[in-house]
């Protein structure tokens, strides 16, 4: 994330395993979405709880896509604000 010039907090991490995917990233301070391709779902007691769960790679795609667009829609707003008052 250093090279890249981004925080942890900016950054999203995908994975099928929970504890090393999922937690490590939490840990990290990163946002972490599941792809969970055997839709197996989470337990009812799971302690590791997912940002976000995907059940395919186009699924995956989509979120990724969806969440840009909103960070670009949210930086725009703040630009236009600090513009326009």
């Amino acid at each position: 994330m250093e090279r890249l010039g981004i925080e942890a907090a900016e950054a999203w991490m995908a994975g099928d395993d929970l504890v090393w995917d999922i937690q490590a990233a939490q840990k990290a301070g990163v946002r972490a979405i599941w792809v969970d391709l055997e839709r197996k779902g989470l337990a009812e007691d799971a302690k590791i709880l997912p940002d976000r769960i995907t059940h395919s790679l186009k699924e995956l795609v989509e979120v990724v896509i969806e969440n840009r667009f909103l960070e670009l829609r949210r930086n725009n707003t703040e630009e236009w604000r600090k513009d326009h008052g």
